[in-house]
């Protein structure tokens, strides 16, 4: 009940106010209105969408009622008209106090300028009460932005590796229409890289190679699997709890390595 009044209430400040974005923009800016990811197969959209660096201005169907509500709400919050008036005001009650023949005519002036301004600056902290209507609504405009279009292109790359596929390729194309932009990431996965070989090295401790061996089956590496970087921290988290469980009680993780061999597919 509460967003169709918010929507009903928007929809009559954008008629009274239309909803120009250009005037939100700079010269050479880009509302970026649509990002997709394509070329995935094996790797969940959930997962490779949570590196989005940049994502459009959300939409309740269909329409970017959002940014309308930011746009709608700063058009009816002129900060800067509303300083003009402080200011004004200020000046003008600091005549009034110059010339105040009487020290009760000063005083008077004194408390109405205090109250006055108070009220003014109070609204341009706040913003008026459409402002404030609209506030939990309100989005700023997404503007294009290429080093983080990069960005993003680079951590799907290292996301993709660390789920096996070290041959994957990550790029992207801008499209550019008018004043809104759009990203299509494009990725090519490849064949994933497998574990073919598992092999444990304690450098000679035989205690601590009998316990490793010994819960094997609890290993979250197993022969066969498709690399992934998660398995292989889950496996260090195991493996010290284990040791810890059994008398090496200053054992960390950190004296875990893992060593991986792409060319062959062997983790050693």
């Amino acid at each position: 009940m509460r967003i169709q009044y918010y929507i009903f209430f928007l929809v009559v400040i954008l008629l009274t106010t239309g909803c120009d974005r250009k005037n939100f923009l700079n010269d050479g800016d880009y509302l970026l209105t649509k990002v997709h990811i394509t070329g995935n197969h094996r790797v969940a959209d959930e997962s490779l969408y949570s590196f989005l660096r940049q994502k459009p201005n959300r939409k309740f169907i269909l329409f970017p009622i959002y940014l309308w509500a930011f746009i709608a709400s700063e058009r009816t919050f002129n900060k800067e008209g509303i300083q003009i008036k402080i200011d004004e005001k200020a000046a003008w009650y600091d005549q009034q106090i110059a010339q105040a023949t009487n020290n009760h005519t000063k005083q008077k002036y004194i408390l109405k300028k205090e109250t006055s301004l108070k009220k003014l600056k109070r609204k341009l902290e706040k913003g008026p009460f459409f402002a404030r209507m609209l506030k939990p609504l309100a989005e700023q405009p997404v503007i294009y932005n290429e080093r983080l279009t990069q960005q993003t292109a680079d951590q799907l790359k290292i996301f993709l590796e660390s789920k096996g596929f070290f041959k994957s390729y990550v790029s992207y194309q801008t499209s550019v229409k008018g004043e809104k932009a759009k990203v299509l990431y494009k990725i090519v996965e490849d064949q994933p890289y497998y574990l073919s070989a598992i092999n444990y090295n304690t450098d000679g401790d035989t205690a601590i190679l009998k316990y490793v061996y010994g819960s094997i089956k609890e290993s979250y590496l197993k022969s066969g699997d498709v690399y992934d970087e998660q398995h292989i921290n889950q496996e260090r988290e195991r493996l010290e709890k284990l040791l810890k469980n059994n008398g090496y009680f200053t054992f960390t993780k950190d004296y875990i390595d893992f060593e991986v061999d792409t060319t062959l597919g062997v983790m050693k």
